[in-house]
């Protein structure tokens, strides 16, 4: 594999473990997301080969085609509502020198709803937490914390872990933006259907976005911790 970053190289198939460190989306535990007003709760993104056209448009493991060349379905969640946050609506906060305080647009807020989301089953999942992203070859600080322009490499990882290990329903690592809490990605193509895999918790879209909603005061929570400020 030839992408690498700092002269750090992905590692071949045959480099990586038989074996990685296993952990798992156990099942009636909480996923948290905060998505798009009109997605459904347990809508994967899009895995066509034309959505999203331009790839620096998807996500840290997504999009990535699996080793037959077929796009993978993936859903995100963290293991709080204030990880979800951080992760979706704090995404892009600059990370140079700017003008305080951050500011943080309410429009953009009220475009989100947040869901919560059990799996049904337990759902097996790599962990690149800690020491398990040493035991793959796949250093955690340069896949899971990596910023948008290495993209490109953290998606190939995917592949890569997708490959290895075919009894893998998804990854799981630390968030960047608001450790130590979690997040996972589930493969589409490996929990037979989100529809019999997920359940979404009633209510299934709750909102967040100004005071006396259920999710605002994690929002407000957020933000204060921050220092952002909101504006309309």
């Amino acid at each position: 594999m030839t992408s690498s970053s700092g002269g750090w190289t992905l590692p071949s198939l045959g480099e990586m473990p038989d074996e990685p460190k296993w952990t798992q989306w156990p099942a009636g535990a909480p996923g948290y997301r905060v998505l798009p007003y009109d997605w459904d709760p347990r809508d994967f993104n899009p895995n066509t080969t034309t959505d999203p056209a331009n790839p620096l448009e998807g996500g840290r493991f997504h999009p990535f085609v699996s080793a037959t060349g077929v796009r993978v379905a993936t859903l995100y969640v963290a293991s709080s509502l204030t990880a979800a946050i951080a992760e979706t609506l704090l995404h892009d906060l600059s990370l140079t020198p700017t003008a305080h305080p951050y500011s943080l647009s309410m429009s953009k807020v009220r475009s989100h709803r947040f869901a919560i989301l059990t799996p049904k089953t337990d759902l097996r999942l790599i962990d690149l937490a800690g020491a398990g992203a040493d035991r793959v070859r796949i250093p955690n600080e340069l896949i899971s914390w990596c910023l948008r322009e290495h993209y490109p490499i953290s998606r190939r990882a995917a592949h890569l872990l997708h490959t290895k290990y075919p009894s893998a329903q998804g990854i799981r690592w630390t968030s960047r933006r608001y450790p130590p809490q979690d997040c996972t990605v589930v493969f589409g193509d490996r929990v037979g259907g989100s529809a019999r895999a997920l359940v979404v918790e009633a209510p299934p879209m709750r909102e967040l976005h100004e005071p006396g909603t259920e999710g605002y005061p994690t929002l407000e929570a957020v933000m204060v911790e921050a220092g952002i400020v909101p504006y309309p």
